[in-house]
């Protein structure tokens, strides 16, 4: 994976259930910290204002970023305001 600091593409596709997940730009599944970390920097988004878009608190956004389990709901929320 290339470091934080590397521009990259982030996109949204549906996993066998329907579901959006994270992938790169050549369509491979990111784990859900690191694609959750790549697309707040690509959009500048901080915990408080994607929390805030999404209708969650900021400390879950935090909770996701460091391995809990984003639900299906709040990932289909940010692909619904940012996928493409």
């Amino acid at each position: 994976s290339p470091p934080l600091n590397q521009e990259r593409t982030i996109k949204f596709k549906l996993d066998k259930f329907g579901l959006p997940i994270f992938c790169d730009a050549d369509g491979n599944e990111m784990a859900h910290p690191n694609g959750l970390k790549y697309f707040m920097k690509l959009h500048k988004l901080t915990n408080q204002t994607l929390a805030d878009r999404i209708k969650v608190k900021p400390r879950t956004i935090e909770g996701w970023r460091h391995g809990r389990t984003i639900n299906a709901l709040s990932m289909c929320a940010i692909k619904m305001f940012w996928g493409e």
